[in-house]
């Protein structure tokens, strides 16, 4: 059997590994689809202007080598994952068939255990045989009977040895399935890691088919656009050389009816024909020279309306500080209202401190009137010690102390109703202060939570206002980020026509000039053919 802390220790140790491999691969996996997903995300589309015979035309092509190759990449990223995450999934599937023998031998080990605790049990059921003879039995019948059987006291040690043997094995057991569940939980989370990814990867190779079929339809309308322009220029082409060939004709027909009326007719025609071939290149680069400052005013208009952009960005930067000032102001207007509550609050809190002074005043008057009161009654009793004293001097004066009784009893009444008078007013004045407190509070309380209401809701209005300012400013970034995009993406636009009209321009221009030294080393050939004619016929005519 083998011992419970090699066994802890070993599951312990294959389970650290899993998870260690299994967040491992699930880190990379994690990078992979986010690596692969910022670099799907890279692939945009740009504006290119391609010069064609006959014109410029804007294309829309697709920058799909980089976006394909870095999808590539990305999809062998994943395709790696997904490869490691199967054989980290094959490791645990191997542990988990390892775990499960060694759960089948643990199942064993303990049957087998089982079985042999048994058999000890049968056997110590068995009743216990002694070998005793009689004289035994007379002489030493209980040192013999309490002498310990030395077999039943090993076998009753290696029963309780099994039965903890057998303990162990069933807490092997239960740990080893509680690991065994915990492998299956994580094999199964393995496997939806797996599954997720493989769908991740499966809609890569969707969007990549898209993305190539797109390309390839793109690819296709930019041939047949190709294809068009060229069948354009070849036509453009004929006409030229239609007119070309007119030309010609009608410069030999002119020659041929030149030659007929005189040779100093013809110089002059030719010259005049120069003359115009001289116009006429005149008047294509006077034409594009015009087309040239078109294009230049276009671009001085595209760049004006990209100020009148600037213009509204500024504009727009002007009312985001109108707003701010607004929201400043509304602030001030807060902390003006804040500090109005607080000068009410502080008047409030003058008025209930005057009501204290009040109060105290009151008690002041009442423990004067308890003075008051106690010097009566020393007054009291100190008429009492003169009338005790004078008792004996009264005997003769009784009408006097009649009359002085007669004092007493008026003053001790009249000290009474004092008194209760005194209580009275106090009492009254007691109940109007708690009454003028109480009030004080209950309306303190009030305009408080109004108060606080009050600031509450504006705390609310203006987080609400914040929150549109803020919307406001993003929008607006967002605006002029979008507008910025748009100007420079037409100022390369302006710039690339600009580009293609200089250069068919230069084309064109050359294309006269070509054609006027062609025209000029014609007529200049032509020229000297009358000539050679001229001089011919005069010196026949001299001849003659």
């Amino acid at each position: 059997v083998v011992s419970a802390d090699k066994l802890q220790r070993f599951i312990f140790v294959t389970l650290v590994e899993i998870d260690s491999i299994i967040k491992e691969k699930i880190m990379v996996s994690k990078n992979s689809a986010s690596s692969a997903m910022r670099k799907r995300c890279t692939s945009a589309t740009v504006s290119a202007t391609v010069p064609v015979a006959g014109g410029s035309k804007n294309i829309k092509s697709v920058n799909t080598a980089t976006s394909s190759f870095n999808k590539g990449d990305a999809i062998f990223e994943m395709k790696q994952s997904i490869s490691s995450l199967r054989e980290v999934k094959n490791m645990t599937q191997s542990l988990l068939r390892a775990s499960d023998a060694r759960l089948e031998e643990l199942e064993d080990q303990k049957e087998e255990a089982q079985r042999e605790l048994n058999d000890l049990r049968r056997q110590l059921q068995t009743p216990m045989k002694r070998q005793l003879s009689l004289s035994d039995m007379v002489s030493f019948y209980r040192e013999q009977m309490n002498i310990p059987d030395e077999d039943r006291q090993d076998q009753f040690e290696k029963c309780a040895r099994l039965e903890n043997i057998i303990d162990t094995i069933d807490n092997e057991i239960l740990r080893a399935t509680e690991e065994k569940e915990k492998m299956k939980d994580s094999l199964a989370k393995l496997e939806k890691d797996i599954s997720a990814m493989e769908k991740s990867l499966e809609q890569e190779k969707v969007e990549k088919v898209n993305i190539m079929a797109e390309y390839e339809r793109e690819r296709h309308d930019i041939l047949r656009k190709q294809e068009n322009e060229a069948k354009e220029s070849a036509s453009k082409v004929a006409i030229l050389q239609q007119k070309l060939s007119e030309a010609h004709a009608r410069s030999d027909s002119i020659v041929k009816k030149y030659q007929e009326k005189g040779y100093e007719k013809k110089i002059e025609n030719l010259q005049n024909d120069l003359l115009d071939m001289k116009r006429k290149l005149n008047k294509t680069q006077s034409d594009l020279s015009e087309k040239l400052k078109i294009s230049q005013n276009t671009l001085e208009a595209t760049l004006k309306l990209n100020q009148e952009d600037e213009q509204k960005i500024q504009t727009y930067v002007k009312q985001i500080g109108v707003f701010k000032e607004a929201l400043a102001k509304s602030e001030q207007g807060v902390k003006e209202k804040e500090e109005v509550m607080n000068e009410n609050l502080a008047m409030r809190k003058a008025e209930i401190e005057k009501l204290t002074e009040i109060l105290q005043q009151k008690n002041y008057e009442m423990n004067e009137m308890e003075k008051k009161v106690i010097v009566s009654e020393y007054t009291v009793e100190s008429l009492k010690k003169e009338r005790s004293e004078k008792d004996k001097t009264i005997q003769s004066k009784g009408e006097l102390i009649t009359s002085l009784e007669n004092e007493v009893k008026s003053l001790r009444r009249e000290m009474v109703e004092k008194d209760k008078e005194a209580e009275r007013k106090l009492g009254a004045l007691r109940i109007e202060m708690m009454e003028r407190i109480t009030t004080a509070e209950v309306t303190a309380r009030a305009q408080i939570k109004t108060c606080e209401e009050k600031m509450e809701n504006l705390k609310i209005s203006n987080e609400s206002a914040l929150k549109k300012k803020d919307d406001m400013i993003a929008a607006l970034q967002t605006e002029r980020d979008a507008m910025q995009t748009k100007r420079i993406s037409d100022e390369k636009a302006n710039n690339m026509r600009l580009d293609i009209l200089r250069q068919e321009m230069a084309l064109k221009m050359k294309e006269a000039e070509e054609a006027a030294n062609l025209s000029l080393e014609e007529a200049s050939r032509k020229l000297q053919e009358l000539k050679a004619d001229n001089e011919r016929t005069l010196a026949e005519k001299d001849n003659l």
